[in-house]
């Protein structure tokens, strides 16, 4: 059975969530854009619950509007490759251009 032992405070970056000079993904944190919010407003930081054994996942304890606790996420230990940083400057700055063509797609078709 998993469990976690410990709390603590992660923060949500472009290039995850980092915790302990590790990077975790989730797929919340993917389908709701964290990493792209991050980039263009901020990193912001969340609670995590994690077992001191084993850091190859985190558990995000998310909380609602009215501060209290709701759903945990498991988030996993991402493996990095070194990237240099304008390779991952071109890429965002593809991915927000497609995000843009495809909003004006959508636009056009609507009228």
């Amino acid at each position: 059975m998993e469990s976690y032992n410990s709390i603590g405070i992660a923060t949500i970056t472009s290039r995850g969530i980092s915790f302990n000079s590790l990077f975790y993904s989730c797929s919340r944190a993917i389908s709701e854009q964290w990493y792209e919010y991050a980039k263009l407003h901020g990193e912001t930081q969340i609670m995590v619950l994690y077992n001191n054994s084993d850091l190859s996942k985190i558990w995000i304890q998310l909380v609602n509007s009215r501060f209290e606790i709701g759903e945990t996420d498991v988030a996993y230990l991402l493996v990095r490759e070194e990237v240099c940083n304008s390779k991952l400057e071109r890429y965002f700055e593809s991915i927000q251009k497609l995000k843009s063509l495809r909003e004006t797609q959508r636009k056009v078709e609507n009228r």
